[in-house]
C-alpha cells in the first residue's frame, strides 16, 4: 500500500496530506461562469457594432435628405441611402425606417408646412429639417436571465436641410 505524500509543517514539525484535485474542482465549477462571462462579452461586442451600424445608416439618410429641398422630399431616395450604408451587413436585413421632414421658425413656437408655410415674421423663412430614425431588433447569441432574448436598437439623426 501506498503512502500518502505528505510533507512537514514547519510550525509542529508534524507532516500533513497534499490536497489532491482541488485545481481541477476549482476549474470544473468556474468553467461555465466564465464562458457565460465571455458570451455576455460577445454579445455586448455584438450589440454595440450594431448600434454603430443602424447610427452610420441613420445619418447616411439624414445627410443625403438634407442637401437641398428636393432631397429632403426624396423619401425614396433617403430610404436608398440608409440601406446603401447598412450594405449586406445582417442588420440590413430587419431594419425600420422612419423618415420625417419638419419645418419651424427661429423663434417662433411650434411647426409650419414646410410647403406652403411662412413665418410670422416675414422677414424670416421655414427652416426644414430632416430627421431618419432607424430601428433593429437585436438577437443575443443564449437568453441571460433577467436579460430580453430580442433587444430593441433605436438610432435617431437629423439634419437641417435650408
Amino acid at each position: 500500500m501506498k503512502r500518502p505524500m505528505t510533507r512537514p509543517n514547519h510550525c509542529t514539525g508534524r507532516r500533513r496530506r497534499e490536497p489532491r484535485g482541488a485545481a481541477v474542482l476549482e476549474v470544473a465549477v468556474m468553467l461555465p461562469l466564465l464562458l457565460l462571462l465571455l458570451l455576455g462579452a460577445i454579445d455586448l461586442g455584438r450589440a454595440a457594432s450594431d448600434a454603430i451600424t443602424i447610427q452610420s445608416a441613420a445619418q447616411a439618410g439624414a445627410q443625403y435628405g438634407a442637401q437641398d429641398s428636393l432631397h429632403a422630399k426624396d423619401i425614396d431616395g433617403i430610404r436608398q441611402a440608409v440601406l446603401d450604408d447598412l450594405g449586406p451587413s445582417s442588420v440590413g436585413q430587419n431594419v425600420k425606417i422612419a423618415i420625417q421632414r419638419y419645418c419651424n421658425c427661429e423663434g417662433e413656437d411650434g411647426t409650419v408646412d414646410c410647403d406652403t408655410g411662412s413665418c410670422i415674421d416675414p422677414t424670416l423663412s421655414p427652416r426644414m429639417y430632416v430627421q431618419v430614425t432607424v430601428e433593429h431588433e437585436f438577437t443575443t447569441l443564449i437568453d441571460y436571465p433577467g436579460i430580453a432574448h430580442v433587444v430593441p436598437l433605436r438610432q435617431v439623426a437629423f439634419r437641417r436641410a435650408r
